[in-house]
């Protein structure tokens, strides 16, 4: 409330349940704390999404004192049952992508892209700058990749491009003209490492072309992962009865779970200090869902206006 008094909206005194939030979709549900008045010391949550366009990913949200718009957060207050067994790991993916220049032929629909790598001879790019942490040892992991061809002559050159992971060969492939090629496939056992990994390609240029021009769009690998928190937070995705984050920095935890677009806020978590660090445990879902968990000082907050 007092946030939203400095910009000159004080709603102090309005019904809670009179908050309505919007964007250009449709109503947002909300979660209001502080009791039914919303007074200093009360504060609302909710899930917020940018956008994914090529401009911005900022988005608007309007916030406004209208009961028929409201929409209210949906609460799950399932207890985790006893025994059971939180999932030791989750599926991350760490991505690099460069947007360091741009291409008006690109074919993938983002002209931007990391770097271009041309050839008349052969050709071996090395990128080392692929950062895993937390790594566990229990699931294969996947090297991804995204690159198109830059020619689209009368008679088109096949591309031939091999990824190595680690120093061990990933994937052989090819493609024509100015194709968008997407690499996914899993590395060596024993090849994933904590800290930097490298990726390097290679383009031969052995298909007859005078030349081989391919532009690398991103590169990245999907690993698995202990439920480790990064500063005061981790987002996840994942199917189990129950589910702990460990290394967070305070005991103010709070959790939402998204099944589909529709977030919900878990209010059922178990906070316990371990070696100085907070430990959050709650129960999970029967279907594959996304979970934000974060300390309450690492939530975001919004940039706020008057209109």
């Amino acid at each position: 409330e007092e946030l939203l008094a400095a910009t000159g909206a004080d709603l102090a005194g309005v019904h809670a349940a009179d908050l309505a939030l919007s964007t250009a979709n449709g109503a947002v549900p909300i979660y209001v704390d502080g009791g039914r008045i919303f007074n200093p010391g009360s504060y609302f949550e909710f899930y917020g999404q940018g956008l994914d366009t090529l401009y911005t990913d900022s988005n608007v949200y309007r916030l406004e004192v209208n009961g028929a718009a409201a929409l209210k957060m949906a609460v799950d207050q399932t207890r985790m049952a006893r025994k059971v067994r939180p999932a030791s790991y989750y599926m991350e993916t760490v991505a690099v992508e460069h947007n360091n220049k741009y291409g008006y032929l690109a074919t993938n629909g983002d002209p931007w892209y990391d770097t271009l790598m041309y050839t008349t001879t052969g050709l071996q790019f090395t990128r080392d700058d692929l950062v895993v942490d937390n790594y566990v040892d229990a699931a294969p992991s996947t090297l991804i990749a995204e690159m198109w061809g830059m020619t689209d002559l009368a008679n088109p050159i096949k591309h031939h491009v091999q990824l190595d992971f680690n120093g061990q060969p990933v994937a052989d492939t090819y493609f024509v003209g100015q194709a968008v090629e997407t690499v996914n496939e899993q590395v060596p056992a024993g090849s994933v490492q904590e800290g930097v990994n490298t990726v390097t390609f290679t383009i031969p240029n052995d298909e007859g072309g005078e030349y081989d021009i391919v532009a690398l769009e991103m590169y990245g690998l999907t690993y698995p992962r202990a439920f480790v928190a990064r500063d005061g937070q981790l987002d996840f995705s994942g199917t189990a009865d129950a589910f702990r984050v460990t290394d967070l920095d305070s005991n103010q935890i709070v959790a939402y779970r998204v099944d589909g677009d529709m977030p919900i806020r878990l209010s059922r978590i178990k906070v316990v200090s371990r070696n100085g660090a907070y430990t959050a445990t709650f129960a999970g879902s029967q279907g594959e869902a996304s979970y934000y968990v974060s300390t309450e000082a690492a939530l975001a907050a919004p940039e706020m206006a008057l209109s």
